[in-house]
């Protein structure tokens, strides 16, 4: 049964509180809603029956409006709107203004049921607040028998867009609850929308929101990458449907670049990128982070032959099995050759190779490549940079080329080449060939019966265990001899070059004219064109040739002749034996007790004894020497003018020789008639003592103005007191002889007090017991 409800006195038509919520097209409405507002009112009427004073007869007075009751509990703010909240927008737009509001009139024949002004009491009930913000969308919901398609929404909210509009000023229809008037008593704190100059509330914009940061896929190498707006803006939405964009974009690495529908990005080399940027709705932006990362490219081929290409980039390449044909182009990149018979070309850049099984032929390329040749008869090109290459297992083919390089050919009978610049070629096991090239090598032949060759450049070359053969080129070459007993031969080619056995601990001996240098530890060498040979810890012999040469003994009692030419001979620790030959030599004793004799060549020879008590031995001489130890010079027709140094021990020929000195020493004038000149020291208090190993008959000393010499004849003794008269009295001389016995050994002492101090500053040690005669000469 349908109820129709008529107005008694027709009244101008209100706008409805729904109208300014309705859209200007609104879809065709479902009769559910109807429905179950039709089962509301029914059960409403059936209540209204049952409590008659409910009920209220004739019109009642609508409340005025409040303008200042805005505030109340029933308005939620604009800027709190669950609505807004939730990302949900409205736009409303004006209701029609011919649109009568439903006439006022009885039900039946007295007194009305219910207010037809408004909704009914249960339809303001206020529901549960809750937040919108859970329920982004909806979908049909049951309640009990009913199933609703329609939105979902609160008891005092807006109809649903579907409701239709009840025409006319009649209720009924489809829609049995008219629209609230302005004021109505069941809605107290609704909306006057009638108040003057009311308008639309503003809205309120609210900032993006961002659902964590954005992770890209990876980008190969040093490829250029495309982002896209939309990559970065994969996590963001806006509440207010707004258009985002993206602004103030930074780049922990790389360069991004803006072009048309997004950024190119340019890597700067591998590992983590980030990228920081703003995400705005033109009037509020949030904070975004893009992440992905730079990564190496990774080719891989077959068990077959393949054809592998590779990039300007870095890349990974594994040729697998089979004879592969790998070109890596630009790039530092990997390449694994695996079995097979593979030809790899590493291209620029900084690579590494693993050629890997098989008979391998690689090429470097520019930049420095480390390269494995693995098992197989491998052929290696370094090319253009510092490259290390390993030949590995196999009798393989090693070139270094240009830049400093180190070459290693493990087993097998290698062929090493360095080429250009300063390179480390290492034979390993096998009876390899070695050579330099341009530069200052280090050649290393180790085991095998090696052949070395320096090539130019001054070159350090050591054959290793076995027989080998080294020829250092040329240029300043050192050789290092092996102590493998083998019998190696040494060439020390053009240039100044060294022959080294400074590592032996047993005796070596070096004849350099006849070309041999044997010892246990050595075995028997063919040494050839040296010009600087040492020898180790043991006592050492070496002989020069007519050749200008230096001889080291480094350690051990040494005997070192020059022989001809002008040599340099040092004779390092121990207590060594040494003379410089014919020719202008340089002769350093080193440290120890030793001995150096001086050259008859009447060429200028420079003797330094070094530390210890030295000795500079002239009594091969037959000549008048002058040893001025004032001076530091030591004159004659046999020895030309030598210079010595440090020497504690003189040793004159059968000549009538000539020592003066003023620092004290042992002399020995030999054969002849001799003269020891000696003064003291200008310093006042110090004392230097002299002595004569063999003060002989025909010797004289010179102290000062004094003369003393052996009384052996009556013609001296007469000459005694012609100088000092018969009546001298011996106890005014400054000079004061007196005699010692020490076992079988008997010495003769003179000593001087010349500035009358009572300090005798000079002391003379004669050998033996000698009658000693002073004069004054006048």
């Amino acid at each position: 049964m349908m109820i129709n409800v008529k107005a008694t006195k027709p009244e101008a038509a209100e706008p409805a509180a729904v109208d300014p919520y309705r859209f200007s097209e609104e879809p065709k409405n479902s009769r559910w809603p109807f429905a179950f507002a039709a089962m509301l009112m029914g059960v409403a009427l059936y209540i209204k029956s049952m409590f008659p004073g409910w009920s209220t007869a004739g019109a009642e007075a609508r409340p005025e409006a409040n303008p200042d009751d805005g505030a109340g509990k029933g308005n939620i703010p604009a800027d709190a709107s669950p609505l807004r909240d939730a990302g949900m927008q409205y736009t409303p737009e004006e209701a029609p203004k011919d649109k009568a509001e439903p006439a006022e009139g009885p039900i039946g024949s007295g007194a009305r049921l219910f207010d037809l002004h408004g909704p009914a009491s249960f339809e303001a009930i206020v529901s549960p607040e809750f937040d919108l913000m859970d329920y982004a969308s909806f979908g049909p919901i049951s309640a009990g028998p009913f199933n609703f398609a329609g939105p979902f929404m609160a008891a005092n909210d807006n109809p649903a867009p579907g409701t239709a509009d009840p025409g006319g000023g009649e209720a009924g229809g489809e829609n049995p609850n008219p629209p609230d008037s302005p004021g109505d008593p069941d809605d107290p704190d609704g909306p006057d929308n009638n108040e003057p100059g009311d308008e639309d509330e503003e809205e309120i914009n609210r900032a993006p929101r961002v659902n964590g940061p954005v992770y890209l896929a990876d980008v190969g190498g040093c490829a250029i990458a495309l982002i896209g707006l939309t990559d970065l803006l994969a996590n963001a939405v806006d509440p207010d449907d707004d258009t985002l964009s993206v602004t103030n974009l930074t780049v922990s690495s790389g360069m991004l670049t803006a072009t048309l529908g997004g950024w190119l990005f340019d890597s700067a080399g591998y590992g983590p990128v980030t990228v920081t940027y703003e995400i705005t709705d033109g009037e509020l932006s949030v904070m975004q982070t893009a992440h992905f990362d730079v990564v190496r490219n990774s080719i891989a081929g077959t068990s077959g032959d393949d054809l592998l290409v590779g990039t300007e980039c870095g890349d990974d390449i594994d040729g697998g099995d089979g004879h592969d044909n790998i070109d890596a182009r630009g790039g530092s990149d990997t390449v694994l050759g695996g079995a097979g018979n593979d030809h790899i070309v590493a291209g620029a850049g900084s690579d590494i190779v693993f050629a890997g099984l098989g008979d391998d032929i690689v090429f470097g390329g520019d930049g420095d490549d480390w390269i494995s040749g693995g098992e197989g008869d491998d052929r290696l090109f370094g090319e253009a940079g510092e490259d290390t290459l390993f030949g590995d297992g196999g009798a393989d083919y090693l070139s270094g080329g240009d830049g400093k390089d180190l070459l290693f050919g493990g087993d097998g009978h290698d062929h090493l080449s360095g080429d250009g610049e300063d390179d480390r070629l290492l034979g390993g096991d096998g009876d390899d060939e070695l050579a330099g090239g341009d530069g200052d090598d280090v050649i290393m032949g180790e085991a095998g019966a090696d052949l070395l060759r320096g090539d130019s450049g001054d070159d350090t070359l050591s054959g290793g265990e076995g027989k080998d053969h080294v020829h250092a080129g040329t240029g300043d070459d050192t050789v290092i001899g092996d102590l493998d007993g083998a019998n190696d031969s040494y060439d020390g080619g053009e240039g100044v070059d060294t022959l080294s056995y400074a590592a032996s601990m047993e005796t070596v001996a070096v004849y350099l004219d006849d070309g041999v240098a044997e010892g246990e530890e050595i075995g028997t060498d063919q040494v050839s064109s040296f010009e600087v040979v040492e020898t180790g810890a043991g006592d050492d012999e070496l002989l020069g040739s007519s050749a200008a040469e230096m001889l080291l003994g480094n350690e051990g009692d040494d005997y070192i002749a020059g022989e001809d030419g002008d040599d340099v001979v040092d004779g390092g620790d121990g207590c060594d034996t040494l003379s410089g030959g014919e020719g202008e030599d340089e002769v350093y004793a080193g440290a120890g007790d030793d001995t150096v004799a001086g050259d008859l060549d009447g060429a200028n020879d420079t003797y330094d004894g070094g530390g210890g008590i030295d000795t500079i031995d002239y009594s091969a001489a037959t000549a008048s020497i002058s040893f001025d130890l004032v001076s530091g010079t030591i004159s004659g027709v046999e020895v030309g003018e030598d210079t010595i140094s440090n020497f504690e021990v003189f040793l004159g020929g059968s000549g009538d020789d000539h020592f003066k000195g003023n620092a004290g020493g042992t002399f020995s004038g030999g054969g002849g008639n001799d003269i020891f000149e000696f003064e003291a020291l200008s310093a006042a208090g110090q004392r230097v003592a002299y002595e004569i190993l063999d003060f002989m008959a025909g010797d004289r000393i010179k102290v000062s103005r004094y003369e003393i010499f052996e009384e052996v004849m009556d013609s001296l003794e007469d000459r005694f007191e012609e100088v000092y008269g018969e009546g001298i009295d011996q106890d005014d001389l400054p000079i004061l002889i007196s005699h010692e016995y020490t076992g079988n050994v008997r010495r003769t002492l003179v000593e001087a007090d010349l500035d009358n101090d009572e300090y005798y500053e000079l002391v003379i040690t004669i050998s033996g017991d000698s009658k000693i005669a002073v004069s004054e000469t006048v």
